[in-house]
C-alpha cells in the first residue's frame, strides 16, 4: 500500500512538473496552435484550488486553512460591502488568490528536500525553453512575430525580444528570478569566474529585452551573493565597465533612466498623463482611501472581471482608451487590491505572503544564503507587486510560487546521488 501511494504521489509530481512547463509557454500554444488553450490556467487553478482545499480540510493543514480563510472573507466583504456581483466576484476571487492556488500545491508535492531539487530542474526547462524563443526571436525577427500575431514592441528605438512568453516583462521576471537562484547557488561554490559570467550573460538578456524590473534583479542578485573574496576586484573592475557601457549604449541607457524619471514625475499630473500604472495606481489609493476600509470590491477595479464596472465610469475613466480596450489596466497587482480590497486586502494579502514566507524558509534555513535568497526574492517580488499583475497572472505567480519553494539549492540531494549510484551499480540505469 505504501509502494503505491509513493508511486502515486510520483506520477503525481510529474504530471505537475509538466503543467509547469506547458503553463510558461501557453500564450505561444494559444496563438498558434490550440486557441482553447487560454482556458487551461483557470482549470488548473480549480482543479489545484479544490485539490489543496480538500487536502488542508482532511490533513488540518494550517497554512492552507488560513489561506482559504482569507479567500471567503474577502469574497464575504466584496458582496457584503463592495459593488461585486456573486458570479464576477467568485471568479475574480480565484484570480487573485492564482498565486496562494499555485504555492500551496508546489508546498505540499515539493517540500522534501529531493523533491525541491526535482523542482529546480523543471525552472532549469522553463528557463531553456524560454531562452530559446527569445533565440528565434532574434534570428528570425518580423517572421517570429508574425508567426504568432504579436506586434512589435520597440523602447528606446531597440526592438524587445518577447520570446515564446510574447510579452516582454514575462522573460525578464523569469530572468530575474532564474538569476537570482543560479547566483545564490554559485556564491556558496565560491566560482568567481563562473558567477560573474553568468551575472554578465543574465544582464545581456535582460538588456535585449529592455526590461527595467528584470535589470534590477539580475543587478540585485549580483550584489547580494558576489563572493566576498572577489568584492575588491569586483568593485575596480565594474568602473570601467559600466563606464564603457554608458558610453557605448548612451543612447539607451540614457532613455530607461528618463522614462523611468518621466513615469514617476507623472503623478503630479495624473489628469494629464498616458502612464496607465501610474493611473491606476493613482486611482487604486483614492479608492482605498474613499471606501474605506474595504474597497470596492472583488472584479470592480484594475481585474480581469472588471470589464464596464461602474467604478469606471463613477472615476470619469471611461474615456480613456485603456478602459474602453481594458489594456493594461491589470499592470499593478498594488493598485487592483487598493482599489478592490482597500486597507484590508492590503493587510489581508501581506499578511498572506509572511505566511507563505515563513513556510518557505523552513525547508532552507540553515542553507547557506538561505535567508539572505529569501530577502532578495521578497524585494524583487515587491517590485514586481507595484509593476505587475503578480498574484493574480498565472506565469508570475507560477515563477515566484517556484523560487520561494526551490530556494538555494546547490545539488542533487546525497540520498539521491546514493540512489542512483545504487541502480547504476545494479544496472537499472541506462
Amino acid at each position: 500500500m505504501r509502494r503505491n501511494e509513493l508511486s502515486s504521489a510520483g506520477w503525481l509530481r510529474l504530471v505537475i512538473c509538466l503543467t509547469l512547463v506547458l503553463l510558461s509557454v501557453q500564450e505561444a500554444i494559444v496563438r498558434a496552435l490550440f486557441p482553447a488553450f487560454g482556458y487551461f490556467d483557470e482549470g488548473l487553478i480549480l482543479v489545484l484550488g479544490a485539490g489543496t482545499f480538500a487536502f488542508a480540510l482532511i490533513r488540518r493543514r494550517r497554512v492552507a486553512l488560513l489561506v482559504y480563510g482569507a479567500f471567503f472573507l474577502l469574497l464575504g466583504l466584496s458582496l457584503a460591502f463592495g459593488e461585486s456581483r456573486l458570479g464576477d466576484a467568485a471568479i475574480q476571487m480565484f484570480i487573485h488568490f492564482k498565486f496562494f492556488i499555485l504555492f500551496l500545491a508546489l508546498y505540499f508535492l515539493f517540500f522534501r528536500e529531493r523533491d525541491r531539487w526535482m523542482l529546480s530542474r523543471v525552472l532549469d526547462c522553463i528557463f531553456v525553453v524560454s531562452l530559446i524563443g527569445i533565440i528565434l526571436n532574434l534570428l528570425l525577427g518580423d517572421r517570429f512575430l508574425d508567426f504568432f500575431q504579436v506586434p512589435a514592441q520597440v523602447r528606446g528605438g531597440v526592438v524587445r525580444a518577447l520570446g515564446f512568453q510574447l510579452k516582454p516583462n514575462d522573460f525578464a521576471i523569469l530572468t530575474g528570478l532564474y538569476a537570482l537562484t543560479m547566483l545564490s547557488r554559485e556564491s556558496v561554490r565560491q566560482h568567481g569566474i563562473k558567477f560573474f559570467s553568468m551575472a554578465g550573460f543574465f544582464l545581456i538578456l535582460v538588456l535585449l529585452n529592455g526590461s527595467r524590473v528584470g535589470l534590477f534583479a539580475v543587478l540585485l542578485a549580483t550584489v547580494l551573493f558576489m563572493p566576498k573574496r572577489f568584492r575588491i576586484a569586483a568593485v575596480i573592475f565594474a568602473i570601467p565597465a559600466v563606464l564603457f557601457a554608458v558610453v557605448y549604449f548612451y543612447s539607451y541607457v540614457f532613455f530607461l533612466f528618463d522614462e523611468t524619471f518621466k513615469n514617476v514625475s507623472q503623478f503630479g499630473a495624473i489628469e494629464a498623463t498616458e502612464y496607465i500604472r501610474g493611473i491606476m495606481i493613482y486611482y487604486g489609493v483614492l479608492l482605498a482611501y474613499q471606501n474605506f476600509p474595504i474597497g470596492t470590491g472583488a472584479g470592480s477595479f484594475g481585474s480581469v472581471m472588471s470589464s464596464d464596472s461602474p467604478v469606471y465610469s463613477r472615476l470619469g475613466l471611461m474615456s480613456m482608451h485603456f478602459f474602453q480596450d481594458m489594456e493594461g489596466v491589470y499592470d499593478s497587482n498594488f493598485a487592483t487590491i487598493c482599489g478592490e480590497f482597500g486597507v484590508i486586502g492590503l493587510i489581508v494579502f501581506i499578511s498572506l505572503w509572511f505566511l507563505v514566507k515563513r513556510a518557505s524558509l523552513k525547508g532552507y534555513s540553515s542553507v547557506a544564503n538561505g535567508k539572505v535568497y529569501l530577502v532578495a526574492v521578497t524585494i524583487f517580488m515587491l517590485i514586481v507587486f507595484l509593476t505587475n499583475p503578480l498574484f493574480m497572472y498565472q506565469f508570475n505567480g507560477m515563477l515566484f510560487a517556484m523560487a520561494l519553494i526551490i530556494g538555494p539549492i546547490a545539488r542533487m540531494p546525497k540520498t539521491q546521488h546514493h540512489l542512483a549510484n545504487v541502480r547504476v551499480n545494479r544496472g537499472e540505469a541506462s
